[in-house]
C-alpha cells in the first residue's frame, strides 16, 4: 500500500542509529518495519498501550515501553539502545 511507513523504512534505516516503533499507527498492527530494521541490526523499542501478548513471540525480546510513559524513560530507553551505535 503506498504511503505505508514501511515503504520508507529501508531509506530512513540507512542514517539511523536507533528507531522507536508505535505497534498501532493506525492501520493496525504491522512488524514488517521492525523486523526490517532489527535485520538491519538497528535497534527499535516498542511502545504501545496494548497487552505485551499482542507482540509475535519472535519479538518478545524487543524491548516495550508501556504508554503512557514519561518522557524520562522514553529518553532513558533509547539512550541505552542507542549506546555504542556512534
Amino acid at each position: 500500500m503506498p504511503g505505508k511507513w514501511g515503504d520508507a523504512a529501508p531509506h530512513a534505516a540507512h542514517a539511523a542509529d536507533c528507531a522507536v516503533r508505535d505497534l498501532n499507527v493506525g492501520r493496525g498492527m504491522d512488524f514488517e518495519a521492525a523486523k526490517m530494521l532489527i535485520g538491519k541490526r538497528i535497534p527499535v523499542p516498542f511502545v504501545t498501550g496494548y497487552n505485551l501478548s499482542a507482540i509475535p513471540s519472535e519479538l518478545s525480546h524487543i524491548r516495550c515501553l508501556q504508554k503512557p510513559t514519561s518522557s524520562t524513560k522514553f529518553v532513558r530507553a533509547i539512550a541505552e539502545l542507542c549506546k555504542g551505535k556512534k
